[in-house]
């Protein structure tokens, strides 16, 4: 390694060697900046390719974008091999991220309103698709911008005319500066207003207006395919509009009641939400017990079930029992009448006589008088024929036994009356009148 240390007093400088250095230096760099590719070292681009149905304009080195970024350029333009439309082949730089997949899309534009200058747009696709790796993307996922003379095409005579008239008025409108500038000077509010729409026209995420520019085409095109539904739509939108101009007061007043609607409406959101809020703890507390209730909920649902048969049975019965219900609504407005004036009876059967009933002989203090109430009446029941008229005496046959308990004991000799007012003293008490 010594040979090649530099040695005070013995280095020569190289001029010519430096020289052819630095310029091969630059021609690399140079080349590198114009392929995006370096001499030398593996190609760090991929080939994209895709069908045309025009590709009037295109050429090699056309730019090619993803996103309106620039990622590549066009490197050859041929005769597609179906021989209809031509094929694009296209470099893409791998260090833009570029993932192309099979329902990737591209079209041709034009740069400028003048037109030839040319772009490619390349929409990726979906990720959920499959890589696009060597296959070609096919015509029906690409467009081609309509030059302005294929856009005259499809006019006829009458719509040709109507194009010179209408550039000839557009000559005689812009022939004074003035009147344009007064229809901007108008037009500048509306266009204030119309800006924040115009933004949202961008949308959320980047590639959004594309979309929207692709799919109004699809629509556009869908609509041409069939003129007579395309008539249909014009005259059915023209009585739309008619009848909205006939009621542009209620709409007025529609709009006019808007925001106070509005207003209303977020208040009460405002409120729905605390009250939400308040429920939201209560909903919780009751999740177990609904949670404990599945079960039951489950047999009720099979005793449900199980009712259903006997239930449609016995609907004949009571579809029958239709009328007897009817009259025994009648019967028992009547019985509640009944039942109304029993009430005062009750009460005191209830009350006096029960109380009575319960209590003890003051006699003998060891027997309740409900019990001594049965051998007093089988005892008149027996002797109901004797009873005569004559005031509360009974004629009834006696012994010189002593009828104990009774409240008519008593000492009674042969055809004697006994006298048993004690007993309808004691029901006069109860009953409140004499029996």
């Amino acid at each position: 390694m010594s040979r090649f240390e530099v040695r005070p007093g013995q280095h020569r400088p190289n001029p010519l060697r430096a020289g052819v250095i630095v310029l091969a230096l630059a021609a690399v760099v140079n080349y590198a900046g114009y392929t995006k590719s370096v001499p030398l070292l593996p190609d760090s681009r991929e080939l994209v390719r895709a069908d045309f149905a025009r590709a009037a304009h295109a050429r090699a080195g056309t730019v090619v974008r993803v996103f309106g970024v620039e990622v590549g350029e066009v490197t050859k333009v041929e005769r597609a091999p179906s021989g209809r439309g031509a094929r694009v082949t296209m470099r893409i730089d791998k260090g833009e991220g570029v993932d192309l997949r099979r329902d990737a899309r591209g079209a041709l534009w034009w740069r400028t309103m003048l037109g030839r200058n040319m772009y490619i747009e390349l929409d990726p696709g979906s990720r959920s698709a499959p890589a696009l790796g060597d296959a070609v993307i096919p015509t029906a996922r690409t467009q081609s911008q309509v030059e302005f003379d294929e856009w005259l095409e499809p006019l006829d005579e009458d719509g040709r005319r109507g194009m010179r008239a209408m550039v000839t008025e557009f000559d005689r409108a812009l022939a004074r500066p003035s009147q344009p500038r007064a229809a901007i000077e108008r037009l500048a509010p509306a266009m204030r207003e119309l800006a924040p729409a115009i933004d949202a026209f961008s949308g959320e995420r980047r590639g959004d207006l594309a979309r929207l520019v692709a799919g109004t085409s699809r629509a556009m095109g869908a609509l041409s395919r069939d003129e007579a539904a395309l008539a249909g739509l014009i005259t059915s939108a023209d009585v739309a509009f008619g009848v909205t101009a006939a009621k542009r007061s209620d709409l007025g007043a529609m709009l006019r009641s808007a925001p106070p609607a509005m207003r209303e409406t977020r208040r009460t959101m405002a409120r729905l939400r605390a009250t939400v809020s308040l429920l939201d703890p209560l909903a919780r507390d009751f999740r177990p017990g609904a949670r404990a209730l599945e079960p039951s909920l489950r047999s009720a649902r099979s005793a449900m079930r199980a009712a259903t048969p006997v239930l449609r049975d016995a609907e004949p019965l009571l579809a029958a029992l239709g009328p007897g219900v009817k009259r025994l609504r009648t019967a028992s407005e009547s019985g509640i009448a009944l039942v109304g004036g029993l009430m005062p009876t009750l009460e005191l059967f209830n009350g006096r006589i029960t109380e009575w009933a319960a209590s003890f002989d003051p006699e003998t203090k060891r027997i309740r008088t409900y019990a001594l109430l049965g051998p007093l009446f089988n005892a008149l029941s027996s002797i109901a024929s004797p009873l005569d008229g004559s005031s509360n005496l009974i004629r009834m046959e006696t012994t010189s036994a002593t009828t104990a308990g009774s409240p008519c004991a008593s000492w009674f000799a042969a055809g004697q009356q006994a006298d048993c007012k004690a007993i309808f003293d004691a029901l006069t008490a109860l009953l409140g009148a004499t029996p």
